[in-house]
């Protein structure tokens, strides 16, 4: 005998809501949702870009250590090395992830550039100490 379920969902209690939200992408996975608005290549890429900024963050945190823009570089870098990590183990979702993961990518070029010019003006100061220095000599 075949139990009736009311308005087509499953039987069992709440299983309405979560057909609803499998139906509309709400997976609780990051790479399942990737999948499905974006394909597999669409997900490999995607973790391709998560990995990169990950390393980039590693390496603009390690540059910028002992400078003021050292607390600046931790507070961007550190979600962007905790995402993938998040994404694929914890929990993610592409539809709120991707734009996020874009504006960290430029969140930490928008740091490198003004560390680079910070770091330039530094050694420009610096040169300009070292001609003074030697032509009062």
């Amino acid at each position: 005998m075949e139990q009736e379920v009311p308005n087509g969902g499953s039987p069992f209690i709440g299983g309405d809501r979560q057909e609803s939200q499998l139906i509309q992408g709400a997976f609780h996975s990051g790479p399942i949702s990737a999948i499905r608005f974006v394909g597999y290549v669409g997900l490999v890429l995607y973790l391709v870009l998560f990995f990169v900024a990950a390393r980039y963050a590693w390496g603009l945190i390690r540059t910028t250590a002992a400078t003021p823009f050292f607390p600046l570089a931790l507070y961007i870098g550190i979600p962007v090395i905790y995402g993938p990590i998040e994404y694929i183990f914890v929990f993610g979702g592409y539809e709120s992830g991707f734009p996020r993961t874009i504006f960290l990518c430029g969140m930490l070029r928008l740091l490198s550039e003004g560390f680079s010019r910070w770091r330039r003006g530094q050694s420009d100061v610096t040169h300009e100490v070292q001609q003074l220095a030697n032509s009062s000599a």
